[in-house]
């Protein structure tokens, strides 16, 4: 039976992700800057095509992409524990099937579908204009107190780039929520909440990258070569 080996290169994904990220927000500036001081309307195809706070688009497509491949790693990972039976083995295959919804939830946006429900059943508004932000902080908090233990036992290297990851990727996605929940109540969709979105999503996408970089390298270091064989 012929054998393929399939090397990752490390090095350049890292410098592809150092190019792409910068570049899709400052594409996503662009479109707010098009929008708001030169009248270009958001449903324009190009722009639309770029702004970091539509859907539809390549920046959604290239978030849930990045979500996708994390849960694929976190996959692999998963199935090697799994042969050496690994303590946390669970652990692993627990965040990627959350990585996996995530994905879902990025490109079908379940979670801004439950704002309004959300918001009319608690009666809230303000900070928790967009109401998912009480369900995922929740969440989020049960979350850190199941994975604290693991994320200890990992090897030093992949717990720093693990909580680098995790606070760049959550301070996006919830952290700065806050404050445009904040914001656009007082204020509406200005120019103002269109910048709080180009940097909620760049944050988001750093988060992800540095999140599929540390995974890999988590890979090489604990694993080393993957054998994957279809039965």
């Amino acid at each position: 039976m012929r054998q393929a080996q399939i090397a990752i290169p490390l090095t350049k994904i890292k410098y592809g992700f150092i190019v792409l990220t910068p570049t899709l927000a400052l594409l996503g500036f662009a479109t707010e800057v098009a929008d708001h001081l030169f009248g270009f309307s958001k449903r324009d195809t190009l722009i639309r095509l770029f702004n970091l706070a539509m859907e539809c688009n390549i920046p959604n497509w290239y978030a849930s992409a990045l979500l996708l491949i994390c849960a694929g790693l976190l996959a692999a990972i998963a199935m090697a524990a799994a042969a050496e039976k690994n303590a946390y083995r669970r652990h692993w295959a627990a965040l990627a099937l959350i990585f996996v919804y995530i994905s879902i939830d990025e490109t079908a946006q379940l979670h801004e579908q439950a704002n309004r429900p959300l918001r009319h059943a608690l009666d809230v508004d303000g900070i928790f204009h967009y109401a998912w932000v009480i369900p995922a902080t929740a969440i989020l908090l049960i979350l850190a107190a199941v994975y604290w233990r693991f994320l200890w036992a990992l090897p030093l290297r992949s717990r720093r780039l693990f909580l680098a990851a995790a606070a760049c990727y959550i301070g996006g996605a919830l952290g700065t929520e806050f404050f445009v929940n904040h914001w656009v109540t007082l204020h509406g969709t200005d120019p103002v909440y269109g910048m709080l979105n180009v940097l909620q999503e760049t944050m988001e996408l750093t988060g992800l990258s540095i999140f599929i970089v540390a995974l890999l390298g988590h890979l090489r270091q604990s694993i080393g070569e993957l054998c994957i064989r279809v039965e």
